[in-house]
């Protein structure tokens, strides 16, 4: 009757457990939208409103400020981590988690748990986190699940932590590696939409305006008369700007 009784008052300690994870996961930070001030209507016509293109006519919007600053803990524990400081990581995590309502905070602080990095290991504690983290569609959680339903919990050992710090850096630097792609594709785009906009410099005359050829004279004067001892030149019109002396791309403007 004793083990009876013990089982179910784990079940339900375990059960409340995670019922309040998951509240506490679920419970995303909204404001009031800038948009339509929280009416959630963003057009009204003859035939009547529309909704808010920003809230989707909810009238809440998820506070931006709090997911920035989320996602400014959860990299500050990632860094944490892969630096061995663990205890430093579990506090960013569980801020980011506890305060900003962070879907992959909850993950990275069940790894905490189930690694014992920073807390002491805690495997049914992280599995619960890892359910909160699911319920509120964050993959990583559902990828942990699917792991520990497979093939149990990883063991809170030195080389699993190390391990997994080690592969969370490859991560990191792949990140940081598609970042900067990114970037320099967009400052490339800006630089060629810059480009291909009206009044951009003339390539053909670097903005002067002048035929390349001729250098703004319009042609040449060939002297005739050097083998036979007569002085008797002739002109000959340039062949690029046809003896206008303007370049041909921009026609004498500069710019295009």
């Amino acid at each position: 009757m004793k083990k009876v009784l013990s089982y179910w008052l784990k079940r339900i300690s375990i059960s409340l457990f995670v019922f309040c994870v998951t509240y506490t996961a679920m419970a995303q930070k909204y404001v009031t939208c800038t948009n339509c001030g929280g009416t959630g209507i963003g057009m009204v016509t003859m035939t009547g409103s529309m909704p808010c293109l920003l809230c989707f006519g909810k009238g809440k919007i998820i506070d931006a400020y709090n997911a920035g600053r989320a996602l400014g803990l959860v990299t500050n524990g990632k860094l944490a981590l892969v630096q061995g400081n663990y205890t430093t990581a579990k506090q960013a995590f569980y801020q980011a988690m506890d305060e900003c309502e962070d879907g992959l905070a909850t993950f990275f602080y069940g790894v905490c748990l189930e690694l014992g990095m920073g807390i002491e290991a805690n495997p049914n504690a992280a599995l619960a986190y890892y359910k909160s983290g699911n319920s509120r569609g964050e993959p990583n959680c559902k990828a942990a699940l699917e792991r520990i339903h497979t093939s149990g919990f990883w063991e809170a050992t030195d080389e699993t932590r190390h391990n997994f710090c080690r592969n969370l850096k490859t991560l990191m630097e792949m990140e940081a590696v598609a970042v900067q792609m990114n970037n320099n594709f967009f400052n490339t785009t800006s630089t060629l939409s810059r480009l291909s906009t009206s009044g951009r410099t003339c390539r053909g005359c670097n903005g002067t305006g002048h035929c390349s050829m001729c250098n703004d004279k319009g042609g040449y004067w060939n002297d005739a008369g050097y083998y036979v001892g007569k002085d008797i030149k002739t002109r000959t019109s340039c062949s690029s700007c046809n003896g206008t002396g303007q370049c041909k791309v921009c026609h004498g403007k500069g710019s295009i």
